[in-house]
């Protein structure tokens, strides 16, 4: 029954597409964060927040409740604007549920603000994520 449920979940959703940027990029970096904060990796991903950001957020860690990786999510960058700077990165966000063979799709767009500092580009919102 779970190997019906797997095949009927990849045949609605689809494979995602992924397309890997460039670490440095403003892409690269809502990636390596997301991956971070995903993971679980609070060091990692506060180390691509901006001091701004880093430093509203305090001692807090990473939420782990808005930031949980699960089958039938996906993120997707969606194309980015960047200056010298500042970026913004706009994500399409992807959350299929239900059971069966009953499924619903629910999808929205989310902008991430980023800033230059220190020669790399960082996350300017504190506690993001997708």
């Amino acid at each position: 029954a779970s190997v019906v449920l797997a095949v009927a979940v990849v045949l609605a959703v689809g494979e995602p597409d992924v397309t890997e940027y460039s670490a440095d990029s403003p892409e690269g970096t809502v990636q390596r964060y997301l991956r971070a904060a995903y993971d679980g990796d609070d060091d990692e991903a506060r180390e691509l927040l901006s001091d701004r950001a880093e430093t509203e957020m305090g001692g807090d860690p990473i939420n782990r409740f808005a930031c949980q990786q699960s089958d039938g999510h996906q993120v997707r960058v969606d194309g980015a604007d960047a200056g010298d700077e500042r970026a913004t990165v706009r994500l399409q966000i992807e959350d299929v549920s239900g059971s069966g063979l009953d499924f619903e799709r629910y999808s929205w767009e989310r902008s991430v603000m980023l800033v230059l500092e220190d020669g790399g580009w960082k996350i300017d919102e504190p506690y993001f994520c997708a």
